[in-house]
């Protein structure tokens, strides 16, 4: 609002709100995780906890992916279905924000390490350097390149929380990346994509039905590329109900 004024801010806000919601799957997997994994920690059970940890990574990553793909591709469409037209100039922010937003999914996991050993105090200095870089560039690229510049900034401050977090909690911690199906995500997610954008979908039902769609393809490739394992879906599916079940949260 400083640099560009109101009606700039309120454009970017709707942006970083559509960007923003490639780390819808976090809530539900970090109500399942963090209860679980503090429970095998204490019966010092080290590799169920990593197992846990792995496995929850390697499914949020298996939707956060393709939804940062999705939204970023959609997102002129979705600004136009959701908002009024002036929005749309805010289109070219999503992807930036989407792409923070999976990398702020790496930070929340490990965070969950960080109260498992008992270091909560990193977190207030990971926390201050994210927000020292974050406000730093956001001085540095708004007057420069507008509301981008911002995008950048959230992006670029995201992903140093996730990195920092990952390399932190490693001296404490580690567990399987699955760093090639995160591999085998982004190769899936492109294709989507690609996919969507040919489609060019117009219209609220037009863009649901390529978001279905896009769901397919990417699915397809995924399994196409055997990232993922026969039955895991299906295990995935049951640990979640199962434990949403002893929490009261569904029955």
């Amino acid at each position: 609002s400083y640099f560009l004024g109101v009606a700039s801010a309120g454009i970017y806000s709707a942006a970083y709100g559509i960007g923003n919601y490639a780390s819808f799957a976090l809530a539900p997997v970090a109500t399942v995780l963090y209860p679980i994994i503090s429970k095998s920690y204490d019966e010092q059970d080290l590799p169920k906890t990593k197992d846990y940890l792995s496995y929850s990574v390697k499914y949020l990553m298996m939707v956060a992916i393709p939804a940062a793909f999705g939204l970023s591709v959609l997102a002129v469409p979705l600004l136009r279905v959701l908002t009024t037209a002036e929005f749309v100039a805010g289109s070219g922010v999503v992807p930036w924000v989407a792409a923070g937003a999976v990398l702020f999914c790496v930070y929340r996991i490990g965070l969950y390490i960080i109260h498992l050993v008992g270091k909560t105090h990193i977190t207030v200095r990971l926390l201050s350097t994210a927000a020292v870089l974050n406000i730093g560039l956001n001085l540095l690229l708004i007057p420069r390149i507008g509301i981008l510049g911002a995008a950048v900034a959230t992006l670029v401050a995201y992903g140093v929380l996730g990195m920092l977090t990952l390399v932190v909690t490693r001296r404490y911690l580690k567990f399987d990346l699955n760093l090639p199906f995160v591999a085998k995500s982004l190769v899936s997610a492109a294709v989507m994509a690609l996919c969507i954008r040919l489609i060019g979908p117009e219209g609220l039902w037009p863009v649901l039905l390529s978001i279905v769609l896009g769901a397919v393809i990417y699915f397809a490739v995924l399994l196409a590329l055997r990232g993922l394992r026969r039955g895991e879906l299906a295990f995935f599916a049951g640990f979640v109900k199962d434990n949403l079940r002893k929490t009261g949260l569904f029955r």
